[in-house]
């Protein structure tokens, strides 16, 4: 029996919280579907990220699906958001709206379905629910070398699909079932402001760096916020390179891709500081979050 009632998204949308696990805030899928099975591989400092695709028969062929783009990022806070509401942890099951409509709606796309979009959602949904990721840190010091790593796997069980004819859209009972370890990561989701997500999708198209660098700020600037720094210390074009520019050729062209997406960004973010170095990078300054932290509830007698 699914543990999220199908309505809470709209409920949620109400409240203008969304939710992203963590880890999708520390580095960036392809924006477009890579060419290969090879892993895909970025780097945030001293940590990297290694995703595997899934790979299947369809009809006699191998096929590869990789996460790429919008679809994939909006669709992680989609899945993040329902089990940062879930009322019940114990089953981890999560139940796929009732059309690929709703579910579109959902995601801030306003348009109805077209033809290709079955296949399009249907791949996506299962490149995400099937990725593997290892996170492996470098710990090593002047007189030893260390590494640690953890493997993430995403869910466990899925069924994803709609069906469709002219005039009538089905259901197919889809659902998600997720591993303990990822249940337990998207508990502890970012925060995000779910206007500002909606403009980036419809004003801008939801390019993905541009939700990209929204997650990685309001990940960065929480951080910065609780801790005794007023700034960060410059982060390089080469550092923002490895940890998102894998789709793009030289460090110029990305370089110029991120500083306007980052106006973007700022654009309708009230509040948020930083500064840009030129051929050096960007600096992060204490800013207010793009979602209000919540009230604690205070203890009266």
């Amino acid at each position: 029996m699914p543990s999220i009632h199908q309505t809470q998204w709209q409920q949620l949308k109400g409240q203008k919280r969304v939710y992203i696990m963590p880890d999708f805030c520390q580095f960036s899928l392809p924006y477009r579907t890579p060419q290969s099975s090879e892993p895909w591989i970025r780097y945030n400092g001293r940590r990297t990220f290694q995703l595997t695709p899934l790979q299947h028969m369809a009809k006699g062929e191998l096929v590869t699906l990789w996460p790429s783009g919008k679809y994939a990022r909006l669709m992680l806070i989609w899945i993040s958001t329902q089990v940062t509401r879930a009322q019940d942890s114990n089953n981890h099951t999560i139940p796929l709206p009732q059309s690929l409509r709703q579910l579109m709606r959902d995601l801030h796309i306003s348009r109805d379905p077209r033809g290709t979009d079955y296949r399009l959602f249907r791949e996506q949904l299962q490149a995400i629910s099937s990725l593997h990721i290892n996170i492996t840190d470098d710990l090593s010091t002047d007189t030893e070398e260390m590494y640690e790593t953890q493997t993430i796997t995403m869910a466990t069980k899925t069924k994803i699909g709609w069906t469709y004819s002219p005039g009538d859209e089905g259901h197919i009972n889809g659902y998600i079932t997720l591993t303990d370890e990822t249940w337990d990561k998207m508990k502890k989701s970012v925060p995000l402001d779910d206007e500002v997500l909606e403009v980036l999708v419809q004003a801008y198209r939801g390019h993905g760096q541009l939700i990209d660098i929204y997650m990685w700020l309001s990940l960065r600037i929480y951080g910065l916020n609780h801790s005794s720094r007023m700034q960060t210390s410059v982060i390089t074009w080469k550092q923002l390179e490895a940890q998102f520019g894998g789709s793009f050729h030289e460090r110029k062209e990305f370089t110029r891709s991120f500083k306007s997406a980052l106006e973007k960004v700022a654009a309708i973010w009230p509040g948020l500081h930083y500064e840009i170095i030129d051929k050096e990078g960007i600096v992060l300054k204490r800013s207010r979050q793009s979602v209000t932290p919540k009230r604690k509830p205070s203890n009266t007698q």
